[in-house]
């Protein structure tokens, strides 16, 4: 085992005793395009169909995309899509702000 697969096991370890799960590192797939930029294309293309699909929640969704790493990722919550809470219109004038 090396330095940093042991440390890596120990950051999980860590995190999970505080009660925080970790979800577990999911493929989609592996892209071989004539191109790098046409494999990256079609696996981002493909990576959101498939969270789409399967009612992934947009919601506060965090991405990471570089072309010139050729690397992308997404974390989002696990639960399906929640309607915002409905807001009572205030119909109060005196809590108007004016901006200038």
């Amino acid at each position: 085992m090396t330095k940093g697969t042991g440390h890596k096991l120990n950051e999980r370890r860590y995190w999970a005793s505080k009660g925080i799960d970790i979800p577990e590192r999911f493929t989609i797939g592996q892209y071989r395009s004539g191109t790098d930029e046409k494999s990256f294309t079609d696996a981002l293309d493909d990576t959101m169909r498939w969270l789409v699909g399967n009612g992934a929640n947009f919601q506060r969704m965090m991405a990471y995309v570089s072309h010139g790493r050729k690397a992308f990722w997404f974390a989002m919550a696990a639960t399906g899509h929640v309607e915002p809470v409905e807001l009572d219109h205030d119909d109060d004038d005196s809590v108007v702000f004016a901006y200038s």
